[in-house]
């Protein structure tokens, strides 16, 4: 597990709609996550979309946001979310 106090989050890519395919986790967003859930987080996210498991990932999103962080990007926000993030986490080091 990467130290959070010496690595910075990351971004998780919104998973692809896929018209041709009946699901019922419906969309996902891309977010801004911490350390912890860029390093061993993504795989599991990503089988759990592949899966269609929707309520373990509500259940991961969950675990993330409470022991991390985790901020949605949207498509109002995609170009300064990243760099907020990141700056709120650098202000506790100061």
């Amino acid at each position: 597990m990467p130290d959070q106090a010496k690595s910075l989050g990351g971004t998780l890519s919104a998973a692809d709609t896929n018209a041709t395919k009946d699901r019922s986790i419906g969309a996902v967003p891309g977010y801004i996550t911490g350390p912890g859930s860029r390093a061993c987080g993504s795989c599991h996210r990503t089988v759990m979309i592949n899966e269609d498991a929707a309520g373990d990932l509500i259940s991961f999103n969950q675990h993330v946001k409470t022991f991390g962080y985790l901020a949605e990007v949207t498509t109002t926000n995609s170009a300064t979310i990243f760099d907020t993030v990141i700056t709120k986490i650098m202000e506790a080091f100061k």
